[in-house]
């Protein structure tokens, strides 16, 4: 869906990304954590931007039309949005602060699947 892919707000770092990173026991560990309160935040996130979407949807089609609500609303919606960008940046600098200079050369290269929008 358009909001869909792997879930609300995940920064994906499967085991693909994990084992070719060559992380410890502990480095696991504390990406999974730092995963674990990106994912917590981003549904929190999520949850008031389907509420935004729903008052977009009952603005939009009622008579007669509020350009102002509306304008307010989209506002927040993308507000919303920046806060979701935001904690997978914030994501990303965590976990690259637990590599090691090898690591974060392979973690570069990997692409930039932490600004993936799909998630």
């Amino acid at each position: 869906g358009a909001m869909g892919g792997r879930g609300a707000g995940t920064m994906y770092f499967g085991r693909s990304m994990r084992y070719s990173l060559c992380l410890t026991d502990e480095q696991r560990m504390k990406v999974d954590a730092i995963h674990d309160d990106m994912q917590a935040k981003n549904w929190e996130i999520m949850g008031k931007m389907r509420g935004e979407m729903a008052k977009m949807r009952d603005l939009s089609s009622a008579e007669p039309l509020d350009r102002n609500a509306l304008d307010d609303t989209y506002k927040r919606l993308n507000d919303l949005r920046q806060q979701r960008f935001d904690a997978r940046l914030t994501a990303r600098s965590q976990i690259e602060g637990l590599l090691t200079k090898e690591q974060k050369e392979r973690f570069k290269s990997s692409g930039p699947w932490w600004l993936d929008e799909t998630d």
